[in-house]
């Protein structure tokens, strides 16, 4: 939600990947894969390239998992990625914005290339509750739920662990309607 909110800020395009939409069967097309998003994303400046989930596609190399291919892709993001360091000065940026929960597993090389690291804390139990509150809003609640109670049953969970309680909540409440029927 962030990286949408600085691109529309900042009135840029994003592109959004995870280790999904780079990864392919075949090791060049991971590759072509990498050089290709940089070339859309030079031609869409300014533009923001958000990586989700960053730990899973740029883990710490030389970790017992280290994989040649994942290295390779990663050294080539490395590689487009120093491109734009070099052309900083350009009225059209390209800028790249990563998510983890896991800091620690990212590869230094990486986080070298992030100079700025903003740190989210878990949601207050008053933000819980306008959190529930605006994810249940369009609910129809039974008279029993008590929001209040909930929020505090949630101490320790982010905001995306809220969202998706509440979803579940839906599929629940929707199983429960058609076994009705």
């Amino acid at each position: 939600m962030m990286a949408r909110a600085i691109a529309k800020e900042a009135g840029a395009c994003m592109i959004s990947i995870n280790a999904s939409t780079i990864s392919d069967m075949w090791f060049g097309e991971s590759v072509k894969k990498v050089a290709g998003l940089f070339s859309l994303a030079r031609k869409m400046a300014p533009c923001i390239i958000f990586i989700d989930e960053i730990d899973c596609f740029f883990q710490s190399r030389g970790a017992t998992t280290d994989c040649t291919a994942l290295t390779r892709i990663m050294n080539e993001f490395m590689i487009q990625w120093d491109g734009l360091t070099s052309n900083l000065d350009s009225a059209e940026p390209v800028v790249v914005i990563g998510a983890t929960n896991r800091r620690r597993d990212v590869d230094l090389a990486i986080l070298r290339r992030m100079p700025t690291t903003i740190t989210f804390p878990l949601p207050s139990p008053p933000a819980r509750l306008n959190i529930l509150q605006i994810l249940l809003k369009d609910q129809t609640l039974a008279s029993d739920m008590d929001l209040e109670e909930i929020m505090r049953e949630t101490e320790g969970m982010s905001g995306s662990d809220l969202r998706e309680i509440c979803r579940l909540v839906d599929l629940v409440d929707l199983i429960i309607l058609v076994d009705l029927e």
